[in-house]
């Protein structure tokens, strides 16, 4: 018996090897890919958004999607935030505002709330 399982194994055709399929992008690598992508542009897009989590309450458009975005600056009366937090301030409660920031996008990420993302963007100006 011990035979007959020795040979039906050596009978067995050789199974062809199949390439290894490249792992799935997780999501910081995504989400780094699009801070490549926007550091090209000259400017990005950014909303007011606040979220009860604890989280930024501005968000920046990174390759269609809406990341957290935390400001990185020297100090609270950075002219550029200043301006952008009187402009969230003074926008319609009913419209959905977004302003153009120039600035350095860092991919260094860090998470709020329940684990949410968040993008550095150190700002330069407002964009009229």
């Amino acid at each position: 018996m011990a035979l007959l399982m020795g040979t039906g194994c050596a009978s067995s055709p050789p199974r062809p090897v199949e390439p290894a399929a490249e792992p799935a992008l997780d999501y910081g690598q995504r989400v780094r890919a699009r801070i490549e992508a926007a550091r090209r542009e000259p400017h990005v897009l950014v909303r007011h958004n606040p979220a009860p989590c604890g989280c930024p309450p501005f968000e920046v458009m990174l390759g269609g999607f809406w990341h957290r975005v935390a400001f990185d600056v020297r100090d609270e009366e950075d002219p550029t935030v200043v301006a952008l937090s009187e402009a969230a301030r003074d926008a319609p409660p009913e419209a959905v505002a977004t302003w153009r920031v120039a600035g350095h996008l860092d991919d260094v990420l860090s998470t709020c709330g329940r684990g949410t993302v968040v993008v550095s963007l150190r700002p330069a100006e407002l964009v009229p």
